[in-house]
């Protein structure tokens, strides 16, 4: 993920290998706006999530609703289908018995959620949250550094283009000051 250099390659690796080494049936990655207000479906693992990438999810003072909770907190939510009162089933994911909602975060801010879901009761510990969390973290890492890349590449091309320009600009004044003439010199022409 981290040798990944385009964003959306990298959040569509990062939510097919957590689903795939670690059995879940679904991962999704959501990003969020400026304002923490809106959360934007960019990846899935699953089919079903395929179909959903581009959904606008609205960031609403629910405190019901774990995604929101997880903005609000800044922290990794859990739940399963045995705890009724905290669980709520999705219609979109039928399977889901356990689900963890984990922030990714850079430099103190966050970034994004990683959503996943798995068919198995139960099926998230503490030790989970750690390791999952720590590859959310890597993942929102390497997202900001290609995201700080591509800022780097634009500005690069703005500066060459402008300095271009400026050259352009110099050498049209500086020849219209001057007849052309050559000169031959031991070293060559000049």
């Amino acid at each position: 993920i981290a040798e990944t250099q385009e964003i959306t390659e990298l959040i569509k690796k990062a939510a097919d290998l957590i689903a795939e080494r670690f059995e879940y049936y679904h991962v999704g990655i959501f990003i969020l706006d400026n304002q923490r207000r809106t959360a934007y479906l960019q990846a899935a693992s699953s089919e079903m999530g395929k179909t959903l990438i581009g959904q606008v999810f609205r960031i609403e003072p629910d405190r019901k609703n774990p995604i929101t909770l997880v903005v609000a907190n800044n922290r990794t939510i859990i739940t399963h289908d045995l705890e009724r009162s905290n669980f709520t089933r999705d219609p979109i994911f039928p399977l889901t018995r356990s689900r963890m909602i984990m922030p990714l975060s850079v430099r103190g801010s966050m970034i994004g959620i990683l959503d996943i879901h798995s068919d198995q009761p139960q099926a998230f510990s503490m030790q989970d949250a750690e390791i999952l969390q720590t590859l959310a973290d890597l993942t929102a890492i390497s997202f900001d550094n290609v995201r700080l890349i591509g800022e780097t590449r634009n500005l690069l091309s703005q500066l060459e283009a402008s300095t271009s320009q400026q050259t352009k600009q110099t050498w049209s004044k500086f020849t219209s000051r001057h007849k052309s003439a050559y000169q031959y010199t031991p070293a060559g022409i000049r």
